[in-house]
């Protein structure tokens, strides 16, 4: 998906698995606009899924360059098919905006530079932006300055609910690496 200046919604247990993009956002892109993932029943329809998608810099499923990101409810990463960026944002790359999580699960994703420049945040990375994280569950993150969320420490970040992240996984922006 590759949208521009609009809002756009995933919902009711959507599956973008496998793409590729030669920049940022393997499955999602959104420049200047939203993207809301959330889902009206989960029982009914499942959860949404993003897995196995690649980026060649910027969020490995998604990237949200100057815009918003609500992520209420989903699966991005699997133990078996992570999500990989060459840089930053695992799973999801926000840049110039707001994140808001309130539910779901960010887990076994990758940012693959070791430069410590790039690769912020296996799991989420925001730079230049707030981020919410109201609910849901970070985790397993590989690589970057905060394998599980690495913030722009510049700009605001409101943490409630946080989850506790099992042994050898790192939490919101420590500066430790994940597992390998």
């Amino acid at each position: 998906i590759n949208n521009d200046s609009d809002k756009v919604t995933i919902k009711n247990g959507c599956k973008l698995y496998g793409n590729q993009s030669k920049v940022g956002g393997g499955a999602c892109f959104i420049s200047q606009g939203s993207l809301e993932i959330l889902n009206e029943n989960v029982s009914t329809y499942g959860s949404n899924e993003f897995y196995g998608n690649s980026a060649g810099n910027n969020g490995g499923a998604i990237s949200v360059n100057n815009g918003n990101l609500l992520f209420s409810e989903g699966i991005v990463g699997k133990s078996d098919s992570p999500n990989v960026a060459t840089a930053n944002g695992g799973g999801i790359n926000v840049n110039n905006g707001t994140v808001t999580v309130n539910g779901g699960t960010i887990s076994y994703n990758q940012a693959l530079s070791t430069n410590h420049t790039y690769g912020g945040g296996g799991g989420l990375n925001v730079e230049q932006g707030t981020t919410n994280f109201n609910g849901g569950v970070i985790s397993r993150g590989v690589y970057g300055g905060g394998a599980g969320i690495a913030p722009d420490a510049a700009r605001t970040r409101r943490y409630r609910a946080v989850r506790r992240f099992p042994a050898g996984d790192a939490g919101p922006h420590d500066g430790q690496r994940g597992r390998h």
